[in-house]
């Protein structure tokens, strides 16, 4: 059965790293199945292999990264990307998603680009955007945008990408409404 599975996943990035806590390396990789990716976490101090939910096909150059505590899992695209941040809760014994951070590079004139996240844990945004003034004919730096957003922390097996989407919605409000403000000025 094991070797029918492994047969079955393409895995196009992995990460070997400590992420509970016991200094022995962990493994994390994405893998295809049916056409649904899906994140894999193997620890050692529970003997066990976590998947997330189905993601369907993140569209984006996959890898994974060693955070101070846990693991990145990254997405970059054509002209942006985003991060999620997990890590290992040693209580419940589950692997958590705690943050998640954004990045863009704007339309050509760099419109809209900069950076955000989120601390799932404390609810505080941060959002670093720039936009491009006509009339100056130059691109500006916004004021940090500081907001508290409720999303909720979830655990590896019950993410699916759905609060990546919902996160990068309310960071294209935030910065909208930010520029209309400006722009009012």
């Amino acid at each position: 059965m094991l070797f029918l599975f492994q047969n079955l996943v393409y895995a196009q990035d992995s990460l070997a790293v400590p992420i509970d806590h016991d200094l022995i390396p962990d493994k994390v990789w994405m893998a295809f199945e049916d056409d649904e990716g899906y994140i894999y976490a193997e620890l050692s101090a529970t003997n066990k292999i976590y998947r997330s939910k189905p993601m369907g096909d993140p569209s984006g150059n996959v890898h994974f990264k060693k955070a101070k505590n846990g693991f990145h899992f990254n997405v970059n695209f054509m002209r942006g990307g985003y991060a999620v941040q997990f890590r290992f809760n040693d209580k419940t014994k589950a692997i958590e998603a705690i943050g998640l951070s954004r990045y863009e590079f704007g339309n050509a004139a760099n419109d809209g680009s900069g950076e955000s996240s989120i601390n799932l844990n404390t609810h505080k945004y941060i959002g670093n955007w720039h936009y491009y003034d006509l009339k100056k004919e130059t691109l500006i730096k916004m004021a940090p945008i500081k907001r508290t957003l409720k999303f909720s922390t979830q655990n590896l097996a019950d993410f699916d990408g759905a609060i990546v989407g919902d996160y990068m919605d309310q960071c294209a409000a935030l910065y909208a409404e930010e520029k209309a403000n400006i722009s009012k000025k």
